[in-house]
């Protein structure tokens, strides 16, 4: 069976992060990383204080955690149902 190395080892490197992914998880995708950057600099051109950030779906928490690194003064809410992730 094709496993991705990233389930193999068991981390995921996505912009700054290192994240713990396994079977049930998806593995962040680069393209990915590339939407994430747009919403920074997004979030980051907006003349809010604190801005909100929603994550729905979250999976491996990839975006959130990007978000919370990334932009320090948002307030990231991330929501997954699957128990696996």
């Amino acid at each position: 069976a094709r496993e991705p190395l990233q389930h193999i080892t068991g981390r995921a490197f996505f912009r700054y992060l290192e994240l713990q992914v396994g079977p049930g998880v998806f593995v962040p995708r680069p393209e990915t990383e590339s939407v994430v950057g747009w919403a920074i600099d997004a979030v980051r051109a907006m003349d809010v204080v604190e801005p909100v950030v929603v994550d729905l779906c979250t999976g491996s928490g990839a975006i959130a955690l990007a978000m919370a690194q990334e932009v320090p003064r948002s307030r990231v809410h991330a929501v997954e149902l699957s128990e696996d992730a």
